[in-house]
């Protein structure tokens, strides 16, 4: 039997502590903060239409062979 897949949306918190003057220079560290701490929390949604305004070209996340674009699995057209 083959299962049914959906699209979702997977949504990652990643949190540390960051000294400095103004929330604009802490948020500087975003990069160095994605490169060495490890994700605080994921959360995840079942989404039908193109929410997060991705080109219909670009590739989605899955296991399996090959690239799967995002117009391959939209339930609904993109915006």
């Amino acid at each position: 039997m083959t299962e049914e897949k959906k699209l979702y949306i997977v949504e990652i918190t990643h949190s540390a502590y960051v000294w400095a003057a103004s929330h604009e220079d802490a948020e500087d560290f975003a990069d160095e903060i994605l490169d060495n701490e490890d994700f605080s929390s994921a959360d995840s949604r079942e989404v039908t239409t193109n929410v997060l305004g991705w080109d219909a070209q670009a590739f989605v996340y899955h296991h399996g062979e090959g690239d799967l674009p995002l117009r391959d699995v939209l339930v609904a057209p993109t915006h």
